[in-house]
């Protein structure tokens, strides 16, 4: 498992539906390319959106998937983790 630091804000994410593009942007600056589809969830206590990537069926066991958690009001990237 790899933990990375980023930077960029993004401003307000109201959705879940912008949390998954927010995620795939960071995913793809990060790494060269996209997962999909992505897993979302609120965290209330964080007041932020957990994006997890997933892998097509066929791919299960060809490697990981990026997580990502995005703070609700500002955009902030809190945490991106990658399992292998």
């Amino acid at each position: 498992m790899s933990f990375v630091t980023y930077t960029e804000i993004f401003g307000e994410v109201k959705n879940a539906r912008r949390a998954a593009k927010v995620a795939a942007e960071v995913a793809k600056d990060i790494y060269g390319q996209e997962e999909r589809p992505y897993i979302v969830k609120f965290n209330k206590n964080a007041n932020a959106w957990i994006v997890d990537g997933s892998l097509p069926f066929r791919f299960f066991m060809a490697g990981g998937v990026a997580t990502v958690a995005i703070e609700k009001d500002t955009g902030e990237i809190l945490m991106v983790i990658h399992t292998k």
